[in-house]
């Protein structure tokens, strides 16, 4: 699949690495688009069996459970130290979207729309810094400095399970990427004026760790349960300046 420029630098790619690359898995539609908008709507879909070599039973150690996903990966020009940026997109689910089961206490009880990924010190392995996810109650924004405070679990309700399926979303997340307590994040949706999050005190990145790169589309639990989860993102925007992503 060939890669899709974005505005400033924003670029991102398949990835393929650890998504099943079938014909279903990520295409462009022109029938499901936010209103107004003259471009195709990048479509999503991950069905029941589409895990990637990296997402199999033998490779999820902390759980034993494999993980179904489609997803585009940013490359190049990553958020880093000090960095300060403003995103935008917009996404769609449609009304029979499936939420994920839990499988056991440390199974992932989310179906994962939208990613900040950082590799974590020493080891390698990468690891969220942020994600936006639907539960059982609803969309939600949910952090993870688990390098700074054992047991923190901090996250934030951002769309109710009743409003969330069948209808555009709109958010703008503004991010002061550090890995000390000057972190920033703000988050609006659609259209609120006043930020359903503000956090202006808050690590946003790992001590040891490397640079945050973005990722969207399906990512889930397989569970021979679940039925087909669709999602079109549209309009997908970063900048230094709040103009720059509206």
């Amino acid at each position: 699949m060939s890669s899709l420029p974005w505005p400033c630098g924003w670029s991102h790619h398949f990835e393929a690495s650890h998504s099943v690359n079938a014909d279903h898995s990520y295409t462009l539609s022109i029938e499901e688009r936010p209103t107004g908008v003259d471009c195709a709507s990048q479509r999503f879909e991950v069905r029941k069996g589409d895990v990637g070599c990296k997402d199999t039973l033998e490779e999820r150690e902390d759980d034993k459970i494999p993980r179904a996903r489609a997803e585009m990966a940013q490359h190049g020009d990553l958020q880093d130290e000090g960095d300060i940026y403003w995103y935008a997109w917009s996404f769609y689910v449609p009304a029979d979207f499936p939420d994920s089961v839990s499988r056991g206490r440390n199974a992932w009880p989310y179906v994962t729309l939208t990613q900040f990924m950082q590799q974590r010190g020493a080891s390698g392995k990468f690891k969220p810094a942020f994600v936006f996810a639907k539960t059982r109650k609803g969309f939600i924004l949910r952090h993870f400095p688990k390098d700074f405070h054992e047991g923190y679990d901090k996250s934030w309700s951002l769309i109710s399970h009743s409003d969330f399926a069948g209808k555009w979303h709109n958010l703008v997340v503004h991010i002061k990427w550090t890995k000390d307590t000057s972190g920033l994040l703000q988050v609006w949706v659609d259209g609120e004026s006043a930020p359903v999050v503000d956090e202006t005190c808050l690590q946003t990145m790992n001590v040891g760790s490397g640079p945050v790169y973005h990722k969207y589309g399906v990512y889930r639990i397989d569970d021979p349960s679940l039925s087909p989860a669709v999602v079109f993102f549209s309009q997908l925007r970063r900048g230094r300046t709040r103009p720059e992503v509206e």
